[in-house]
């Protein structure tokens, strides 16, 4: 999955998390377009200041 942790913005991250892509069941030999496309991937739009984006693997 692909979270931002800093929506809206780093400062004041009150809406925490948002989710931007999760892709499940990807064969280990292949890459994520093999996999199943849970949540369709959004675009990362910051509009306030520098954002970490986190990629959750396992």
């Amino acid at each position: 999955g692909m979270i931002d942790p800093d929506v809206p913005g780093p400062s004041d991250p009150f809406l925490k998390k948002h989710l931007h892509w999760i892709v499940t069941n990807i064969p280990g030999t292949t890459d994520a377009t093999f996999g199943k496309e849970v949540v369709s991937y959004e675009l990362p739009r910051p509009s306030i200041g520098i954002h970490r984006f986190v990629f959750v693997l396992f």
